[in-house]
């Protein structure tokens, strides 16, 4: 019975493994001491809410709800699934005007689709930025 061959070892792997898993556990304990911080020194559970994790978290929010509503602005199938009789996004009506070869009438809502796109993608480069 023949043994399956070895798989490559890289020398750096084990090394990387372990720097990474010691970061990640470093990460944990330090966000787990913080609420434990904030509420040894007198916070409430919403004091610690709004001093320690609002902070943290309020950039990824921020950055999610904006890559959120692009996607909605500029997602046709599910607008034309789900919207209402005789409601029209700015999708359906790019899509319907370019579906009858009326791309002059579908441009502007194309436009307007992009620029908001190029807007909110603006917002989160400019957050990002910031943070460095």
């Amino acid at each position: 019975m023949s043994t399956p061959p070895e798989p490559c070892r890289d020398a750096t792997g084990p090394l990387a493994r372990r720097v990474a898993v010691r970061v990640l556990l470093a990460a944990l304990l330090l966000v787990a001491g913080l609420p434990l911080a904030a509420r040894a020194l007198g916070q409430t559970p919403g004091g610690t809410l709004r001093r320690i994790y609002a902070p943290l978290i309020r950039g990824s929010v921020a950055t999610a709800l904006l890559l959120v509503f692009v996607d909605c602005v500029k997602e046709l199938p599910a607008t034309l699934l789900l919207r209402p009789f005789n409601f029209n996004t700015l999708a359906t009506r790019a899509h319907e005007q370019a579906t009858l070869e009326k791309i002059a009438d579908a441009a502007p809502s194309a436009i307007l689709i992009i620029g908001v796109s190029l807007l909110a993608v603006a917002l989160v480069a400019r957050e990002m930025l910031r943070r460095r």
